[in-house]
């Protein structure tokens, strides 16, 4: 399995990424499926395989898209939408620039409108 955040390859008994230190929770990214396998040789006999195989599912993000739109809408200017996202970078970028004045907040309350954002693990918000 692979870290979420910085994609280095990680056993699947591990609590923590050995290169980042992210905690892991791969029970969380994974479903269980079993595929069977049937051969038929030549033989009467069939041959049948069952394997275990885990395979990934989409994780989303923890933040809620219907709220850093209202904190975009209100206070966009200010950038506190991107500081509930996780992104303090350009949180602070926006406070001291009046959301590069108007056209980044503009942007992006365009983005959580029909875009699809991402919060700082670049995990797609999800709406709730």
């Amino acid at each position: 399995m692979k870290c979420p955040n910085c994609g280095a390859a990680c056993e699947r008994e591990a609590k923590y990424c050995a290169y980042c230190g992210t905690p892991l929770d791969f029970s969380a990214q994974t479903e269980k499926q079993i595929h069977i396998h049937y051969h038929q040789e030549r033989q009467p006999e069939a041959q049948v395989r069952v394997e275990t195989v885990y395979v990934p599912t989409e994780r989303k993000s923890d933040r809620s898209r219907g709220i850093a739109l209202v904190l975009c809408f209100f206070f966009g200017i200010f950038g506190v939408h991107r500081f509930y996202l996780g992104k303090i970078g350009t949180g602070v970028l926006y406070l001291l620039t009046q959301g590069l004045l108007g056209f980044g907040w503009l942007v992006d309350l365009l983005s959580l409108l029909i875009g699809n954002p991402r919060d700082r693990q670049g995990l797609p918000v999800k709406w709730s």
